[in-house]
């Protein structure tokens, strides 16, 4: 399927700092599962943007002369997806073997990393839970993991007693889905991407989701906020170990700023 994306950002500060780096992570990464065919990028007012490769995907760097109270980012891309089969390689037999490995500790390292051994008991209550309705394969696992997330996004997501923003209660369910695969020694990252839902939709917000690596020693997605797997109608921008490095725009200044962020997104199916 190929995908075009324009998006939006506004940047919007009452004290600005007289000096400030932005790196912006919002250009289409291109691996197995995804290719960007195009990209281009601009801000008003004019910048010189720079571009540099970061583990986690492609990012563009920009600088003002003078301090700005605002500005906007605009950004086009076309996105070939090329997803045969959300089901591919996920294989529901006993297979916790391969995770036992030393070479997949050694190559997956960055994605194994575990929390303070305080936060075990609520993850091992979490696995004991998923285990209940999952089959003996780690794929299972994971997709029993993703609904039970999911009933709590939901339940979190439509509480009138809640004041959490969908967004946050999102990415903190994320975090504990990448916490709890790595207590089983699953190598896992987050992502973050952009779903297309349809023509229709006039805005698409940013969307994260986590990816794990299956014994085809390939990253698969789960998206529990929608309870499914990553499919062809993903566009994933950039990876890594957590949310907070993999945030859309980054604002690097010598102190403390506050400001306000806005950001729209469309995405036109093209075939």
């Amino acid at each position: 399927m190929r995908l075009r994306r324009l998006t939006n950002i506004r940047y919007a500060t009452q004290t600005p700092p007289p000096e400030c780096q932005f790196e912006a992570s919002i250009m289409p990464i291109s691996d197995e599962q995804q290719v960007c065919k195009d990209f281009q990028i601009t801000t008003k007012p004019c910048s010189s943007i720079t571009r540099f490769d970061s583990a986690g995907g492609t990012v563009h760097s920009f600088s003002f002369s003078e301090p700005i109270h605002e500005f906007s980012l605009e950004a086009e891309a076309e996105v070939d997806t090329r997803y045969n089969s959300p089901f591919t390689g996920l294989h529901l037999d006993e297979d916790l073997l391969f995770y036992q490995h030393p070479p997949i500790h050694k190559e997956w390292k960055p994605y194994l990393v575990r929390e303070d051994k305080h936060v075990d008991i609520e993850i091992d209550s979490i696995i004991n839970r998923a285990r209940l309705s999952a089959g003996v394969g780690v794929a299972s696992f994971v997709i029993s993991l993703t609904r039970l997330l999911n009933r709590a996004y939901d339940k979190l997501s439509n509480s009138p007693i809640s004041n959490t923003a969908t967004e946050e209660t999102s990415k903190n369910l994320n975090i504990i889905m990448l916490r709890t695969c790595r207590r089983l020694k699953i190598p896992a990252r987050y992502v973050n991407g952009i779903i297309y839902l349809s023509e229709t939709a006039e805005t698409e917000r940013m969307q994260g989701w986590v990816e794990c690596i299956l014994p085809d020693s390939k990253f698969h997605g789960f998206d529990l906020v929608y309870n499914q797997i990553v499919n062809d109608r993903y566009i994933k921008l950039h990876t890594g170990i957590s949310p907070m490095v993999t945030q859309p725009l980054q604002i690097n200044c010598g102190e403390t700023v506050e400001y306000q962020l806005y950001t729209l997104s469309r995405i036109l199916r093209l075939n």
